[in-house]
């Protein structure tokens, strides 16, 4: 059993891929699209003036005047009356490979069709001569063919062309697909492998010209080998003038180059070497001597000589059209079109300067707001401020300092008004101030009271008295595992809710007010001889 380990591309395809895509395109139309829509509209309004499509309908409407004219001689009523022979010469001598002469019959068939303006053209006269004879005949017995006609002055038959044998039965040829048409609308060939233009693409290459699909990254083309042809024709026109006696001859410049009277499909191209092709006859873009059979593989039963005026409308028309025969867009849809877009671009471009106006005015502009006006102003005031603008640390943007190349080392945040950023105060409030720890300098109008040196805790040597007066740091005693009476916060093991500076427990305070102390005179008030009074015995345990 063999192993698929192909990747392929073009069955599901990659509708992330797509909507990516789309939304790139998006992107770019918001930031870009008022520029483009004004060019674009620009070229359309320009397309409008000149009315391609009213000339090329122009130039087969003047075709058909001249081909319905009766006096000209190369006017279908005229060019029906010539007679014209085709010689047949075998190459080959092989049992079937004989020679013959035919008289080129007129053929009245609309075979011809206008696929643009129908119902305007599609009653034009159509006139061609030719003669049938068998494909394989032609095909194997390597048919020459001597086109010769009857001149006007009745001197005889003149030789028109000489069309040797082609050496190959089938052409090869490659198909522009957005240019072709098809059943299905193929808008462009470069848009990769798996969208659904290439689908349709991919479609009226293998159905509608039966031709082989190849795709390479992201441009496609279609490609149509082995195409047979039945049929070998040349257009005409009347000379009455030069060194050769008056009648039809080869027509190589009208209505386009090339002799020949089979018109190129739109968008084909040839992959062969134009000297397969009847050298007697000049070959150009569009004119050529074989036709083109395509969506058909099967071998052809008959085989045409023809012979057609270059007057005839179709081949105008074909040339009008590039052989797609479409003549193009009509001027209404393309004005209309071009000035949408243009105002739609102004429109877009508008707010761009808008913005910039704005963006300009609010940081560079001497009267610039110090604060966020309101309304669209404040959009803009927003956007001014967004990467680190003068007043950005009010919007809660981190202002980020620059490397060595110039650009910002971080991307800034950017918030609204009033809203929240970790590790950033609100805007427009003042920023809450935490108390200090326990233990450090309250902050206040005056500088923090400098407390003398801690002194170490008393011993047995050192009484508490002494100890307590001079002022201390806070480190007290550890808590009493004493039961304490009459004090109802301390309890037997634990820590007091509060500190206090004084040995804890206190005592419970049972007495009156304290004695008034003694007046002390200032040194130098006290009379001479008067007995200074001694200071009181301190307390063996003082309240403070």
């Amino acid at each position: 059993m063999g192993k698929g380990g192909g990747r392929g591309s073009g069955k599901g395809g990659c509708e992330c891929c797509e909507a990516i895509h789309a939304l790139a395109c998006c992107l770019c139309l918001v930031l870009f699209g008022g520029p483009i829509l004004i060019a674009v509209g620009a070229s359309l309004i320009a397309a409008a003036n000149r009315n391609d499509r009213a000339r090329s309908i122009d130039a087969v409407q003047l075709a058909v005047d001249a081909w319905n004219d009766p006096n000209s001689a190369n006017g279908w009523l005229q060019f029906q009356k010539q007679f014209m022979y085709a010689n047949l010469t075998p190459g080959s001598a092989a049992p079937g490979c004989a020679p013959s002469f035919l008289q080129l019959s007129v053929n009245l068939s609309n075979s011809d069709r206008y696929w643009d303006e129908e119902g305007r053209f599609t009653g034009i006269k159509q006139v061609r001569l030719n003669a049938i004879v068998p494909y394989q005949f032609f095909i194997d017995c390597s048919v020459k063919v001597n086109i010769t006609q009857q001149l006007a002055n009745g001197s005889g038959n003149g030789s028109l062309v000489v069309l040797p044998s082609m050496a190959k039965s089938t052409l090869d040829y490659s198909i522009l697909l957005d240019k072709a048409g098809g059943t299905k609308s193929c808008s462009t060939r470069n848009d990769g492998c798996s969208t659904s233009n290439a689908l349709n693409c991919r479609y009226n290459c293998e159905n509608y010209f039966n031709g082989r699909w190849s795709c390479n990254s992201r441009s496609y083309i279609c490609t149509v080998a082995g195409t047979y042809y039945n049929n070998f024709a040349i257009k005409v026109s009347y000379q009455s003038n030069g060194s050769m006696p008056p009648g039809y001859y080869v027509d190589s410049n009208r209505p386009g180059s090339g002799g020949g009277g089979n018109v190129l499909p739109g968008g084909f191209q040839r992959e062969y070497d134009t000297i397969l092709l009847p050298s007697t006859v000049a070959t150009g873009p569009l004119f050529q001597v074989p036709n083109v059979l395509f969506g058909r593989q099967v071998t052809p039963i008959l085989f045409f000589i023809t012979v057609r005026s270059s007057s005839d409308p179709w081949l105008t028309y074909m040339v009008a059209t590039e052989g797609t025969g479409y003549f193009g867009v009509s001027k209404s849809t393309l004005m209309v079109t071009g000035v949408t877009l243009v105002v739609i671009g102004c429109l877009g471009t508008l707010f761009w300067v808008v913005a910039a106006f704005y963006a300009w005015w609010m940081l560079c502009s001497r009267r610039k707001p110090t604060s966020r006006p309101s309304g669209v102003s404040g959009y803009a005031w927003d956007l001014a401020n967004r990467y680190g603008g003068q007043y950005a640390p009010a919007l809660g943007v981190p202002v980020h300092g620059t490397g060595q190349d110039g650009m910002p080392m971080a991307q800034p945040m950017y918030v609204y008004p009033n809203q929240q950023v970790p590790g950033q105060p609100i805007a427009s409030y003042p920023p809450y101030m935490y108390p200090p720890p326990y233990g450090a300098p309250q902050p206040g109008p005056y500088p923090p009271y400098m407390y003398p040196h801690a002194y170490l805790p008393p011993d047995s040597r050192v009484e508490m008295n002494q100890f307590n007066a001079h002022p201390q740091p806070y480190s007290y005693p550890p808590p009493t595992t004493t039961p304490v009476t009459g004090s109802p916060e301390a309890h037997t093991g634990q820590t007091p809710a509060y500190p206090y500076p004084y040995a804890y427990p206190y005592p419970p305070y049972g007495g009156g007010p304290p004695a008034p102390l003694e007046a002390t005179p200032s040194p130098g008030s006290q009379p001479a001889g008067a007995a200074t009074a001694s200071p009181p015995a301190t307390a063996a345990n003082p309240a403070r």
